[in-house]
């Protein structure tokens, strides 16, 4: 400020003596000079309070601490659960504090009781407007490379993430949806899902795991690139170090930086390579293919290598699996639990739903020390009540039709043209 004071005085001083043309490239310097006096405020490593122009909505803003301004930099626009508030937390710690531009979201409103369909509409709408101006809001103040801008969210924030991203995906580069699941009822433009990153993390004990599972069905059904994991033996919380959110982040920050030179992504390759053969080459078969299932969740595999190697290895996993009957089972249990997700999503009638409700009793007896067992059993407990109330209804409006009687219509009488008086009847 005092620099700023000195800077005003001086041009005072010779303001007087100066020519028109002269005080209009003054004026340019002087805006140029306060603009990067402006970003110079927005330090490397810090966090920042800010309220952003036009929607009022309050954010926390991180700058990584690897921050310069020549580059562009990667931003994750993130909401916190019920009761929170903005917060950077959960991505910082995962992405090391480097890479990102991480905006800590506050709520356009706050909601005491659910939301009729038109009220939900229009607060969704409030919302994106909201995310819209943040975005703008960052790329005014910071370096921001727009091609990658990210949504995410923990609790209450990841089901935002789920029907306020899917509205959004012209906008996003990916979204990170934790403790929280798919917004039943959202319409995602799927054609526009295809390749699209999503992670998806869930508490091994978390009430809304089994939303988690479903929503990774519903997203790879919708040719998302989808990343999931369990944090082992949580609940309703994040863990301190959840692994495959770190590669996420690492996938879609660092490694995917514009001014990554060859170089380093050819050294990236070979790794994956190196890793590849290394569990080829296991004498035993359960290892080997865990170690190419390894590959295929590591979401930096299909960054580093394209979607063809990554279609290679599965390929390769799935001719191992025909001399390995666990994993066989695994892979079999994985891609029936996943196909009746989808037919759950999609189902319109009784039947319908008595065909998945038939599926899942089917895997959670098929399915013994896969895992998916579990989940079968869950979505078979967790679908049951619906069914059987909605069978009830169907059974009571039948026995409703049967109890009421049949009226007959009266026969009509008419007379022949040539007047014999016989009658036909209709």
């Amino acid at each position: 400020m005092k620099y700023v004071l000195c800077t005003l005085c001086r041009i005072l001083n010779i303001i007087s003596g100066m020519k028109l043309i002269n005080l209009f490239s003054l004026f340019i310097a002087l805006s140029v000079s306060c603009n990067s006096i402006a970003a110079d405020k927005y330090e490397p490593g810090m966090e920042f309070d800010a309220v952003v122009p036009g929607s009022g909505v309050h954010i926390k803003l991180y700058v990584p601490s690897n921050y310069n301004s020549e580059r562009k930099w990667p931003l994750v626009i993130f909401y916190h659960g019920v009761n929170g508030s903005p917060t950077t937390d959960c991505i910082v710690r995962h992405c090391g504090g480097k890479d990102f531009i991480v905006v800590g979201m506050s709520y356009c409103e706050k909601h005491a009781t659910r939301l009729s369909q038109p009220q939900q509409a229009a607060y969704i709408e409030k919302e994106r407007k909201s995310f819209r101006a943040a975005v703008g809001w960052v790329k005014n103040n910071l370096s921001l490379d727009t091609e990658r801008v990210f949504m995410g969210g923990i609790s209450k924030g990841g089901w935002t993430t789920s029907f306020v991203g899917e509205r959004e995906m012209g906008n996003l580069a990916g979204m990170i949806i934790v403790l929280a699941g798919h917004q039943r009822g959202a319409v995602p433009g799927a054609q526009s899902m295809t390749g699209f990153p999503v992670y998806i993390g869930a508490g091994e004990l978390d009430p809304n795991q089994l939303a988690g599972v479903h929503a990774v069905g519903f997203y790879r059904h919708c040719g998302a690139n989808v990343s999931y994991e369990e944090y082992e033996g949580l609940g309703h919380q994040v863990s301190e170090r959840a692994a495959r959110l770190a590669q996420w982040l690492e996938a879609y920050g660092p490694q995917s930086h514009a001014w990554i030179d060859g170089a380093e992504k050819e050294s990236r390759k070979a790794e994956y390579k190196k890793a590849y053969e290394s569990a080829v080459a296991l004498a035993d078969k359960t290892q080997a293919c865990e170690g190419l299932r390894a590959l295929l969740h590591d979401p930096r595999l299909l960054v580093a290598c394209g979607s063809k190697t990554r279609k290679a290895i599965a390929g390769k996993l799935n001719i191992m699996a025909k001399d390995d009957a666990a994993t066989m089972k695994l892979l079999k249990a994985e891609q029936f639990f996943y196909d009746l997700v989808w037919k759950e999503w999609r189902m319109k009638t009784v039947d319908d739903t008595q065909v998945v409700l038939d599926g899942y009793s089917r895997l959670a007896k098929a399915a013994s020390g896969t895992g998916y067992e579990i989940y079968a059993q869950k979505s078979y407990e967790r679908l049951l009540p619906m069914y059987s109330s909605a069978r009830k209804q169907m059974e009571q409006i039948k026995a409703r039709q049967k109890s009421v009687p049949r009226k007959i219509a009266p026969r009509t009488r008419m007379r022949n043209s040539n007047g014999s008086g016989s009658t036909r009847v209709f």
